[in-house]
């Protein structure tokens, strides 16, 4: 069995430096601009190897690969003349919680036998997958549209980090699982010793990247659309059909020929125009049913429903 589990977490700080009077650039109500930007110093770009670009003793450093630290000392030491991008590190911190596990069982059998000048190399291969991706999903409901419509006043940092927390905190687990059969035959055929004749089938998967399986989802009420990854995606399958063939000279030398075929299939698209159907079996709990789907899927013709 091989398992493969993997849990993102993006805790990043961004803002923007604005000075003792809290404005970037020049204040309005006085004229003034106390930014200061000389205070950093003359930053210039160095190799990351150097003693120089050693991480200093905070999460990030604001540049990393710089040749001075007096920016990122200040945002250690005196936070207060900095900027928080509330909005956009609450969304990046709640969207980037991600937890992905995959499960793969598989058995082999393989056999070999030469029966005269013909040889023959042949096995199967059974695989069961099982995978589980917990991701966001996003969301603001009619019920919190009408209390943003009805708000009165200016935006405040508290109001602001409520919002977005309202609107990214939302949670789904979502699971997929599939089996293969991969078979394989080698046929080697040697008439005389000079001539070698080799023909081959396999078939192949490619298995959807990690990120394609973890569960994303954004939910638009006014429009009644929803767009969705889709832990359900299948591998794409490769049938491989190979001959070839080689003549060894007496004197010295080989020439040889050799042709190929590759069938491919279960594409994955990405697909609109489908409508998410009714029942808690929908992919996504049960909600959102008559919406508009946008999702990948797997070859053809798209279907009209992510699987769960």
């Amino acid at each position: 069995m091989c398992e493969h589990f993997r849990q993102n977490e993006n805790n990043s700080w961004s803002g923007a430096y604005v000075g003792p009077d809290g404005f970037q650039g020049v204040n309005a109500a006085n004229g003034l601009n106390d930014d200061n930007w000389a205070q950093f110093g003359f930053v210039e770009n160095v190799e990351f190897t150097t003693t120089k670009t050693r991480y200093p003793s905070i999460p990030h450093p604001a540049f990393p690969g710089r040749s001075n630290t007096k920016l990122d000392d200040a945002l250690k030491n005196s936070p207060q003349l900095f900027r928080q991008n509330i909005a956009s590190d609450i969304q990046t911190h709640l969207t980037g919680d991600q937890t992905f596990k995959g499960n793969i069982d598989a058995t082999d059998l393989m056999g070999n036998v030469d029966i005269q000048k013909l040889s023959i190399l042949a096995g199967v291969r059974l695989e069961r997958t099982e995978v589980t991706g917990e991701g966001a999903l996003r969301v603001i409901t009619v019920a919190e549209r009408a209390r943003r419509a009805a708000f009165v006043g200016t935006l405040t940092d508290a109001e602001i980090t409520r919002r977005n927390k309202e609107e990214f905190s939302g949670r789904q687990e979502r699971t997929g699982n599939y089996t293969n059969v991969l078979p394989g035959v080698h046929l080697k055929f040697t008439p005389n010793p000079k001539l070698v004749t080799r023909v081959s089938y396999a078939k192949n998967i490619g298995r959807p990247g990690v990120g394609q399986l973890i569960p994303r989802t954004n939910v638009d009420y006014d429009n009644q659309t929803v767009s969705t990854s889709n832990p359900s995606l299948k591998p794409q399958i490769a049938q491989n059909y190979d001959l070839s063939a080689e003549n060894c000279f007496k004197a010295a030398g080989t020439i040889s020929v050799g042709v190929f075929r590759k069938d491919i299939g279960e594409f994955i698209d990405t697909a609109g125009g489908n409508t998410v159907p009714t029942g808690a079996d929908n992919g996504l709990d049960g909600d959102f049913a008559g919406f508009a789907l946008t999702a990948q899927f797997n070859g053809g013709p798209p279907g009209s429903k992510v699987t769960s």
